[in-house]
């Protein structure tokens, strides 16, 4: 039926495909998982490294990227005087050190941020057309950084000194960004407003964004009964990731045109857990042959509970011996750190951010740590 569906909805909105998908599709059922603390993994098994960045401002880190032995990190820092949410993106070393930051210069901020997001500039501020005005993902080719600008509804292109070298328009908002070998793109597509959804969440495009080739996940409508959410890539070896968050699935999509190579399907109906304890799945998640890492809720209520209680916490789970590791973002870690959260999964490794305990504020510790899927 789903496949009908999303074939039905391809040739509505004219766009060229192949023919209706067929893919594998796996069923991880952890209904009968034992769940550990993350402290029981075995760390000695995994390589881990960590960076601690040499930044002390207040900000909410999003994604590390790693290109011409540099860390490019996405974060958010908060705006009082425009009571707003500024994404941003700064440049360190392998050792920590800060490099600079990508894009325009800080005293083009103020002129940049009034104008409100409109194609209007006060006096004397620079073009925003050739900056970014809120970052949502970034990734490296090998020879570039590609940001996708949501609320500028462009793509731009930076080369190694930090100078943009072209850019490319939309019509609308770029939540994430990752290369497809055939010369294109795979865009997740956000809502026009925080609470608006687009009516497709994942398209594959041509080089200068002009022609659709695919798309994954269109949503048909308000009869829609899965809901990708904001999509954000994992580059795993066999091609990247994303997971809906209702129900819980993760797809693998190839790296070449972006087509559904392999559909997991996640039971979470875990016995361990009380009778009064359910778990959701957050993004991002990756799921290979033996582990599947990413985030998850765990929401609890008690029969004379008004509200329920819910937690974010990290998980990796184990296939081969049925085990749950979870810890919660401030269950503290490896007796290093108070708070660690899961970004990311790239080339074989988890990337977390995290807390040292003689140091807990701001979050500025970078933690790899190797594991094959």
């Amino acid at each position: 039926m789903r496949k009908t569906v999303c074939f039905i909805a391809l040739l509505l909105l004219q766009i060229p495909v192949l023919s209706a998908q067929d893919y594998p599709v796996d069923t991880v059922d952890m209904s009968d998982y034992r769940i550990l603390p993350f402290d029981s993994l075995d760390l000695e098994k995994m390589e881990m490294r960590t960076v601690l960045l040499d930044w002390d401002k207040e900000w909410h880190l999003i994604k590390v990227l790693r290109a011409w032995n540099r860390l490019y990190v996405l974060y958010e820092w908060y705006d009082y005087s425009i009571k707003r949410h500024i994404p941003e993106i700064e440049i360190f070393d392998e050792s920590g050190a800060h490099l600079g930051r990508l894009g325009y210069t800080r005293d083009e901020l103020p002129e940049i941020r009034r104008t409100n997001y409109v194609e209007v500039v006060n006096e004397g501020a620079p073009d925003y057309s050739q900056t970014y005005l809120s970052v949502a993902d970034m990734f490296w080719n090998g020879s570039e950084i590609f940001v996708a600008d949501s609320a500028g509804r462009k793509v731009l292109c930076y080369d190694h000194d930090g100078n943009l070298v072209r850019r490319r328009h939309v019509d609308f908002p770029i939540e994430s960004i990752v290369p497809l070998a055939n010369c294109g793109y795979l865009l997740g597509i956000g809502g026009d407003t925080p609470y608006s959804l687009p009516e497709k969440e994942v398209v594959a495009m041509n080089w200068n964004l002009s022609e659709e080739s695919l798309v994954l996940f269109p949503r048909p409508g308000v009869e829609r009964k899965m809901y990708v959410g904001v999509p954000k890539f994992q580059n795993v070896a066999e091609g990247y990731m994303v997971n809906s968050v209702h129900p819980p699935r993760v797809y693998l999509l190839d790296r070449f045109d972006g087509h559904i190579v392999k559909e997991y399907r996640l039971d979470l109906d875990v016995k361990a857990l009380s009778e009064y304890e359910n778990l959701y799945l957050r993004s991002p998640v990756v799921i290979g042959d033996r582990y599947a890492c990413g985030l998850m809720e765990r929401v609890w209520a008690m029969p004379d509970d008004e509200y329920a209680n819910g937690e974010t916490s990290n998980f990796i789970v184990d296939q081969d011996t049925h085990t749950l590791y979870l810890m919660g973002l401030f269950d503290g870690f490896a007796d290093r750190w108070d708070f660690v959260t899961f970004l990311g999964y790239d080339r074989n490794e988890l990337i977390f951010l995290a807390s040292p305990i003689d140091r807990p504020y701001p979050e500025n510790e970078i933690i790899f740590m190797t594991l094959p899927l």
